[in-house]
């Protein structure tokens, strides 16, 4: 677990860089899992503590999403069952690789849609100039894993989507020629 919350705060910055290179504001992480998605009570996290993740050190940042993600474990607003239990969000299964209708193997679709993203971003940061260095590890990471996972099933056994990695240098450069009429347009 501390790895994993490292390398989210990491791929958080270097998002963060790019899209400021991008002409864009940042996310606040923490501000966002909780106001936009699901929210821990105050007596885990306060206001303040949301309001000022960005500029606090990086060491606090990885706290603070640990006790973020610790908070939700069990639901912090659910009512206890008949047996005084607590709805107990840890005890979903994480989705498996499943054969499709046609027999193919395919992997769930979170992580390998968070994957295509992070290598559209990676391109996006080639063209940019910026570094990210932890966004690249975990898409090799997934990469490799696939690859095993292909090779274990036989390539003819798996969906032709994970033959390769996924082909984003031209939605990249297109992303990158509108930015540039965008700000040519802008600055007149």
């Amino acid at each position: 677990m501390p790895e994993s919350i490292r390398h989210m705060v990491l791929l958080w910055k270097e998002i963060s860089g790019l899209l400021r290179s991008l002409g864009a504001e940042p996310v606040n992480l923490l501000k966002f899992l909780n106001d936009d998605n699901y929210p821990v009570r105050e007596e885990s996290l306060t206001r303040e503590e949301l309001e000022r993740f960005p500029e606090m050190e990086q060491i606090k940042q990885e706290y603070l999403l640990y006790v973020r993600y610790a908070s939700i474990l069990i639901d912090p607003y659910s009512e206890p069952d008949e047996n005084g239990r607590y709805y107990d969000f840890s005890a979903f299964p994480y989705e498996r690789a499943a054969c499709d209708l046609q027999g193919r193997w395919t992997v769930p679709r979170v992580p390998y849609e968070d994957y295509c993203r992070i290598k559209l971003l990676t391109e996006l940061a080639r063209l940019t100039g910026d570094p990210m260095e932890t966004a690249n590890k975990l898409a090799a990471l997934f990469e490799n894993q696939l690859s095993r996972f292909v090779e274990e099933k036989g390539a003819a056994n798996v969906h032709e989507r994970y033959a390769a990695a996924p082909a984003v240098a031209e939605d990249a450069a297109s992303i990158w020629a509108e930015l540039q009429a965008l700000r040519t347009l802008l600055n007149g």
